[in-house]
């Protein structure tokens, strides 16, 4: 695995990595994101930057779930391009977390 560039925001929590022809990143998320879906800003290979949503759509995200945006990754041959991987790593859960989300978490389990 090759290290592409680590992220230097306040959380530390994307990472990014290359491994053979796959953009991967490591996406840390909150247990509320992994229920409600959620939305970040990444890093493409060409510099830019793109918005990622993600919806839930009623399936939680589970600790190391992945995500598979096809033909996105790294460029070998015109017909042998790699994926953009996302890896999901849900964070624990606080007490202060639950005060923050308890609207939105008491909706969804009513």
């Amino acid at each position: 695995k090759e290290n592409i560039e680590k992220e230097n925001n306040k959380n530390d929590d994307i990472y990014y990595f290359k491994n053979e022809n796959d953009y991967n990143i490591i996406l840390k998320i909150t247990y509320p994101e992994s229920i409600l879906g959620l939305t970040r800003t990444i890093k493409l290979l060409n510099g830019n930057e793109t918005k990622l949503n993600i919806n839930s759509n009623g399936k939680i995200i589970l600790n190391g779930d992945k995500k598979i945006v096809k033909n996105k990754g790294f460029k070998i041959t015109n017909s042998n391009i790699g994926n953009i991987v996302i890896h999901f790593n849900i964070q624990p859960y606080s007490i202060k977390d639950f005060e923050t989300n308890k609207e939105i978490l008491k909706n969804i389990l009513l």
